[in-house]
């Protein structure tokens, strides 16, 4: 029987290959993209649990709420608190620090500056992490310990086992190999790569061994804990009274003192749950190098969206296909009922030929997606493995299977298979009662779907041009950021070459580093954060600002005035949002005050911008800027920059003047040097991909309702072949015969905007408020979207349309 059916369907096959190759080439491309779709987001969903253990691996992050202000949300702890939790608890195996740094590694002629981390000895007792050569037990016990991966040690040894060989940090210190990783998958939170002893000599974490950090004590420290399995909610119950213990109470003002638990959250967050945690408002303390980009929950639900909604034009195409199809084969029908078919037997064939075609189409999406997934790794950033997604991989493909061919097969059978033998043959393979309402609704929700993925491709689009460029209100252009200590003497030598246009100091924290926070009380007692970045004389002139009022730094403004002039304190500048915050009228009611009895001299107001964002859908904070040195008196570590603004003239040039004037120092390390532009680009790449890969599933979609459009386009004007001759023979024009059959596609397309419309408006308008800065939806956007739909329809139609308005009557009739 099943060979019958097969013979059946290649018969068909045969004779209507245009309809085939719709059906098959549509299906595949739907479940292409719905499959890859899936791995991605199965990739997004699973990070860090290839991590033998991961369930009982939490990471420590708090939450700071002083009275009265907005809450400080940080994945970062103290540098100490990783010990009191240890030491205090017995639940907890295992608790260690990571502490990320950029170094100069060295080793022979090779060298390089690298992002390094600092960690803990007992680091691999919390990430098993797989090894290549040698053991993780005691690894970094020693304090001139090293652990790298297998790329790192073909970097700078030549070979994957480099355990005894010996790498110099800084150029001052020698390191030996011990252990020889595997490069970390992908689905991994941490990028680590090179790890050295916290126990070393020139590690910042020995000036924090056994301190007692302050409530608000944060740092550029991530800790990571180890549980026994189920003592999470005994940990998090224990986590006050070890804040209380180890912390002294903390005072708001005369008389007001309030104990750390009461303004500190502990939040301990899962490690297979941290990749999804979204960065924006909070305060991640750590640099980069450490951490790969965050996910994006928005994204996720975004893609699983458009997933689904590919699934569906590509099945509404083939459901439609199949119904619009089904009665040419009335007379085939008829005679096999009337030589004693059953209607058990008609509804099979109509099923298996159905599942014929969706295996066909299936096996070609495999294949698609093996060949395709290391192009979606590209445009994703990252590599997506196959590995550990085996379930996925046997199960979404067998519910294609079964879904898309029952729905295909399904009505088809239903309908024809009832009909009696004297009346199927009596349709000779016309029209056959049944279906018009349900494709007309099929095509009414595909153009409801293009349409809404169209003004989601718009809104996408435009809010990423605006956030990274609009929105950034700076002259990024030829300036550079290059890495050290500030000296005046380099600072003088690489303002004087050629094509260099000047040169100022900054500190890290005017590109979203830790820069320090200052808790500000109004006059009316509001209280918010005032972020401290540090800005020498001449650094906000390199991005073209203009002070909004007063000036900007001048030499001689990092001191503070005496007592005896009358001065108020510091010298700093406040952006605008500050000036909202502290409450004065104008910028210029804000110079000359004291921010509120807090011992600062605000001589001039910057204008927002979000360089110091770490997230493009963080609001620009209050912040003020000191002169870099002043900072640095005041006992901030905060590491400086370099900010060069070049004229682009001689551009390799000036780039080699700037390298012999740092060694021409006799600096130790070579000199890091980026330009803002790729540092900017590097903030917004996420947004971009996230475009890039809407705009790509949104050409599929719409590939694909092109593809369905047109075997309806055939299939309506081989239907209406007979009624346009009649029409013709009293009178009708060709325009005329064109306007019924472009009229056709045109009221599915209006009726589609009624759900298209507010569905897209909804979701959209959702999307862009995790915006601070967002453009506004106009009406323009929606209109557009069904232009181009509507355009779509008719050069998709326009073909057939044309030629059957233009066919002579005679054609049509002769058969009557």
């Amino acid at each position: 029987m099943l060979r019958n059916y097969l013979a059946t369907m290649l018969r068909n096959l045969a004779r209507n290959r245009l309809y085939a190759i719709i059906n098959i080439v549509g299906l595949a491309l739907g479940f292409t993209a719905a499959m890859l779709i899936a791995l991605y987001v199965h990739d997004e969903l699973t990070f860090d649990t290839w991590l033998a253990g991961h369930e009982n691996v939490y990471r420590l992050a708090k939450e700071v709420r002083p009275p009265g202000v907005a809450p400080l949300v940080s994945d970062a702890a103290g540098p100490a608190e990783a010990s009191w939790f240890a030491g205090d608890l017995s639940e907890v195996i295992a608790a260690v620090r990571l502490w990320p740094d950029e170094r100069s590694l060295r080793r022979g002629a090779v060298e390089a500056i690298e992002s390094i981390v600092w960690a803990d000895p007992r680091v691999f007792e919390v990430f098993p992490l797989p090894v290549f050569d040698g053991v993780l037990d005691g690894a970094l016990a020693a304090a001139d310990s090293v652990v790298l991966t297998r790329s790192m040690a073909r970097k700078y040894f030549g070979t994957d086992r480099a355990i005894g060989e010996t790498l110099e940090v800084d150029r001052t210190h020698p390191l030996t190999v011990t252990a020889v990783l595997e490069d970390l998958p992908a689905r991994s939170h941490l990028d680590l790569r090179v790890l050295i002893s916290a126990r070393s000599a020139i590690s910042p974490t020995l000036t924090t061994e056994g301190v007692n950090a302050q409530a608000f004590g944060l740092g550029p420290v991530l800790t990571y804990l180890r549980l026994r399995p189920g003592a999470l909610d005994s940990v998090r119950n224990a986590a006050p009274g070890i804040l209380d213990r180890h912390t002294e109470r903390v005072s708001f003002g005369p008389g007001k003192t309030l104990p750390a638990s009461a303004i500190v959250t502990y939040d301990f967050q899962p490690l297979a749950g941290i990749h999804m945690i979204s960065t924006a408002g909070r305060t991640v303390q750590s640099q980069p190098g450490l951490l790969r980009p965050a996910g994006d929950a928005g994204m996720v639900k975004a893609l699983l969206l458009t997933g689904a909604l590919l699934l569906f034009v590509a099945m509404a195409n083939f459901t439609n296909l199949m119904v619009a199809h089904a009665p040419r084969r009335a007379t085939e029908i008829g005679v096999r009922k009337s030589v004693g078919a059953r209607r058990i037997d008609l509804m099979m064939q109509f099923l298996v030929e159905s599942f014929l075609y969706v295996g066909v189409a299936l096996a070609i999406a495999l294949l698609c997606v093996q060949a395709l997934l290391p192009g979606l790794g590209a445009l994703v950033g990252r590599e997506i493995e196959l590995a550990g997604k085996a379930p996925l991989l046997m199960l979404m493909p067998t519910a294609l299977f079964l879904v898309a061919g029952v729905l295909g097969g399904f009505y088809p059978a239903y309908i024809l298979s009832r009909l009696r033998p004297a009346s199927a043959l009596r349709t000779k393979g016309l029209a056959v009662g049944g279906g018009g309402f349900a494709r007309e609704m099929l095509v009414v929700m595909q153009f409801a779907v293009l349409i809404g993925l169209l003004v989601a491709t718009a809104i996408i689009g435009r809010q990423t041009a605006f956030s990274v460029h609009n929105a950034l209100r700076a002259d990024a252009d030829q300036l550079l950021m290059a890495g050290s200590p500030c000296d005046e003497s380099f600072r003088t030598r690489v303002s004087a070459l050629p094509g260099v246009r000047g040169a100022a100091c900054v500190t890290r924290s005017l590109f979203g580093g830790f820069g320090g926070v200052r808790l500000i009380s109004t006059a009316e007692g509001v209280q918010f954060n005032l972020y401290n970045v540090g800005a020498d004389p001449g650094a906000l002139e390199l991005y073209g600002f203009a002070p909004l009022a007063g000036r900007f730094f001048q030499p001689g403004d990092e001191e503070r005035p005496p007592p005896a002039s009358g001065g108020l304190g510091r010298r700093v500048i406040i952006n605008e949002t500050a000036v909202r915050k502290l409450g004065f009228a104008s910028p210029e009611a804000a110079l000359g005050s004291d921010a509120h009895g807090q011992g600062l001299d605000i001589i001039g107001v910057a204008p927002d911008f979000p360089i110091t964002v770490r997230s493009p859908r963080d609001p620009i904070e209050a912040i003020a800027f000191w002169p870099a040195r002043a900072m640095t008196g005041l006992g901030r570590t905060d590491p400086s920059l370099l900010l060069i603004k070049l004229d682009g003239t001689r551009l390799g040039e000036t780039l080699q003047g700037i390298d012999a004037a740092w060694r021409s120092l006799g600096a130790e390390v070579p000199l890091t040097r980026r330009f803002v532009n790729q540092y900017i680009e590097d903030q917004f790449r996420d947004l971009e991909r996230q475009r890039d890969a809407f705009n790509l599933f949104c050409a599929i979609a719409v590939f694909i309702a092109c593809l369905g459009l047109f075997g309806l386009s055939a299939h309506y004007a081989e239907s209406r072949t007979k009624q346009i001759g009649i029409l013709k023979t009293m009178g009708a024009s060709s325009i005329d015969v064109l306007k019924l059959l472009l009229w056709q596609f045109t009221k599915p397309v209006l009726w589609a905007n009624l759900i298209a419309w507010p569905a897209a408006y909804f979701i959209m308008r959702r999307w862009l408020e995790s915006f601070a800065y967002r453009i506004e939806l106009a009406p323009w956007m929606f209109l557009s979207a069904s232009t181009i739909a509507l355009a779509i329809a008719f050069v998709t139609v326009i073909a057939h349309a044309w030629l059957l308005a233009h066919a002579h009557p005679v054609l049509a009739l002769r058969h009557e």
